[in-house]
């Protein structure tokens, strides 16, 4: 088996916000994205976040353009963008930026989101914004793509003899991934996308292939090159086996049991299964070098995974400097394991 390529996925909130320098905050997000460079990470990505008192860095662009200056090798890019919050021309003009910047590195995952505070941020009604997401993925290929002035009409947005220049670095632009676990959104990933790309929340290896295949079959009937297939963990690096529960206990559990009481976890677990310590431990990568290796190798081999994105776990006791160092363990002792 081909081994995976590694991202990290660099978390923009804060345990509490209470007396935390922002500046100083956003330069260590910044830093941590330079050394997953510097640690053999294969790519940087941001989340996309709003209107939450604990994301202290919320700008994808910022982010990203800011860790793609400073870096020569690895992907950098969104995971994933709420496309709908956007205009898809201002979207298309600053991921164009940053791919050039880069030298053509830029990586985009979009979905269509389901926050309800997030379209009311950004002035955006709930309805049709499933039709806003389907109309934006297809003007970001216009607008990557065409070099000559062109127009789009569509119910949502409407453009006339527009031209983005200059472009991105790659003929066509940056690869869009597209995110979602429901029927709709995999359905579009198949139509559409360059990759399927996951969230870092319980789903059975079964029920995952089935969405990867559907994935697969719908770029092959298009005459697409096969898709990447992007599969997201929460990690954890320790020598503390006392240590694994507890950071599973105060990190995961608790989001994992919040997602499934919004029903965000249908279809993803058997019926009449409840997420408890047992189905987070399996869907977590957390323990010293040996037993992260193993569980990323599994991962890969069981999800079919050609990609996958580590979101480092961060209990309220672990400090900036751990955070930093543990990034470079990573990528010292667990990513030269699974063949990288």
């Amino acid at each position: 088996m081909t081994p995976p390529r590694v991202g990290l996925l660099v978390d923009t909130d804060v345990t509490s916000p209470d007396g935390v320098d922002v500046g100083a905050f956003t330069r260590h997000v910044v830093d941590m994205g330079v050394l997953a460079e510097e640690a053999g990470f294969d790519g940087v990505f941001f989340p996309d976040r709003h209107m939450r008192a604990t994301t202290l860095a919320p700008s994808q662009v910022v982010n990203a353009a800011a860790v793609a200056a400073r870096t020569s090798r690895v992907d950098v890019g969104s995971y994933c963008s709420v496309l709908p919050l956007y205009n898809p021309m201002e979207f298309a003009e600053s991921w164009a930026a940053i791919d050039q910047l880069s030298g053509g590195r830029a990586v985009v995952a979009v979905g269509a989101g389901y926050n309800e505070d997030y379209l009311r941020f950004y002035g955006v009604g709930k309805e049709g914004y499933r039709k806003r997401f389907v109309e934006a993925g297809q003007i970001l290929r216009r607008a990557w793509s065409e070099r000559r002035p062109w127009s789009y009409e569509g119910e949502i947005f409407t453009f006339r003899d527009v031209c983005l220049l200059p472009g991105p670095v790659r003929e066509g632009g940056p690869p869009i991934w597209v995110a979602g676990q429901g029927p709709w959104a995999v359905r579009h990933a198949a139509g559409t996308g360059d990759g399927y790309a996951g969230d870092p929340f319980p789903i059975t290896p079964e029920s995952w292939r089935e969405r990867v295949e559907t994935v697969r079959d719908g770029a092959a009937r298009r005459g697409a090159p096969a898709p990447e297939v992007v599969l997201m963990r929460h990690v954890y690096l320790t020598d503390d086996a006392g240590e694994c529960d507890a950071v599973i206990e105060e990190v995961c559990l608790p989001q994992f049991r919040f997602y499934e009481a919004a029903g965000l976890l249908r279809g993803r677990l058997p019926d009449g299964v409840a997420v408890d310590m047992d189905i987070a431990r399996d869907t977590v990568i957390v323990g010293d070098a040996e037993r992260c290796a193993e569980r990323l190798a599994a991962f890969t081999r069981d999800y079919e995974a050609t990609y996958l994105i580590l979101k480092i776990m961060r209990p309220a006791r672990l400090t900036r400097a751990a955070e930093l160092e543990m990034v470079t363990a990573l990528g010292e002792k667990v990513l030269p394991e699974v063949g990288r």
